[in-house]
């Protein structure tokens, strides 16, 4: 490839193996996550209500409100004056939103209320603001509710732990991201120890029993993390926001049909475990081996399995997820394009596209 590429351009190319570490991959990947959350095609808009009729970014909003409300000088009314809103939200501006953006749209909530002060505007017509356009709410679930990645493979199991990034840190700079591993993969209970037969074997169908062995398994080696004070804080108690879940967990949520969208901790679990419940009722048929005896690929049950524990320990049940590999561009400005917008790339959330973005100072 290297002598190709000296030979068909007028410049030379070196290639540098690259082969980043644990918590070095996970940091790329979170950065990748978090710029594709701002510019690429997630949908944040029809998010069908969490626990308890909880509407998604819902917490969120009324914390900001709330702390709106708390340092203003109205603070037993039910409304937020401008300079509150623009002061409480002004993390969300940005070169993709600009602080016009921002007040155009308090001016909108404010039109709304029935307070009748122009320059203020009560909780529900805010909150109704919010809700009805999308570039506040990516904008908001970037910089406040993506909190990490949820990932898997063959061998571990990872919760990546977004940083706060402080203000005067640099673009371009590799940041520091909080990675819990857990030891184990989809693999691990297909795979023989020595001397000790797979936990799964591939001569029988899938049976809860199986299931149940590797659910012990899995929180067995939870606890002597837990035991060891290797886990961080924020999974201790349970993250909060939201998470994207990447690598096997998409494969997971895939294979469910719950991918690419956004979904409450409890119907995440659901879903995964409707799928579960639908091979044991039934189980995926099995193929003759080399000695006429029956294999079968259990693969795709062991993954739904780990996604399903480690989502349950990791998240808080007021968490929101979403798994998604592949991200259509679509910056803020095409809204205005509509049917006019061009066709943009397409960009998958793997550590190549963050170790890139970072090089080149894109985040």
């Amino acid at each position: 490839a290297k002598a190709k590429l000296d030979s068909e351009h007028s410049f030379l190319v070196d290639f540098a193996l690259f082969v980043p570490t644990g918590d070095n991959e996970a940091t790329f990947e979170v950065s990748a996550v978090e710029w594709l959350v701002q510019i690429g095609d997630l949908d944040v808009m029809r998010v069908e209500a969490g626990a308890n009729s909880t509407s998604f970014a819902g917490f969120e909003l009324n914390q900001a409100f709330a702390a709106a409300r708390a340092s203003s000088a109205t603070a037993d009314s039910d409304t937020m004056q401008m300079e509150d809103f623009l002061r409480e939200f002004s993390d969300l501006i940005g070169e993709d939103l600009p602080r016009d953006y921002l007040f155009s749209k308090f001016m909108l909530a404010a039109k709304k209320s029935l307070g009748g002060d122009p320059c203020a505007a009560d909780f529900g017509a805010l909150y109704e603001t919010f809700r009805e356009s999308s570039k506040l709410m990516r904008a908001l679930v970037k910089k406040r509710l993506f909190s990490g990645t949820l990932s898997a493979g063959g061998g571990s199991s990872q919760v990546a732990i977004k940083d706060v990034q402080s203000l005067g840190q640099p673009q371009g700079s590799l940041r520091s991201i909080e990675v819990m591993s857990l030891p184990l993969g989809n693999k691990a209970p297909l795979l023989a120890e020595e001397g000790f037969a797979p936990l799964w074997p591939a001569d029988k169908p899938l049976s809860q029993d199986m299931i149940s062995a590797w659910q012990e398994v899995i929180a067995k080696k939870w606890k002597e993390l837990d035991d060891a004070s290797a886990i961080p804080s924020r999974v201790e108690i349970g993250m909060r926001g939201l998470l994207v879940g990447i690598s096997a967990v998409y494969h997971a949520s895939k294979f469910a049909g719950c991918s690419e969208m956004i979904l409450s901790k409890a119907s995440f679990l659901s879903k995964l475990q409707a799928k579960l419940d639908q091979l044991l009722e039934n189980p995926p048929a099995g193929k003759p081996g080399k000695d006429g005896q029956m294999v079968y690929d259990h693969k795709n049950a062991s993954n739904l399995v780990l996604a399903h524990e480690v989502a349950a320990k990791a998240m808080a049940p007021t968490a929101w997820i979403v798994c998604k590999r592949n991200w259509k561009a679509q910056p803020t400005f095409l809204e205005a394009l509509g049917d006019k917008a061009p066709e943009l790339p397409e960009y998958a959330a793997t550590w190549v596209l963050g170790l890139y973005l970072i090089q080149t100072g894109m985040v």
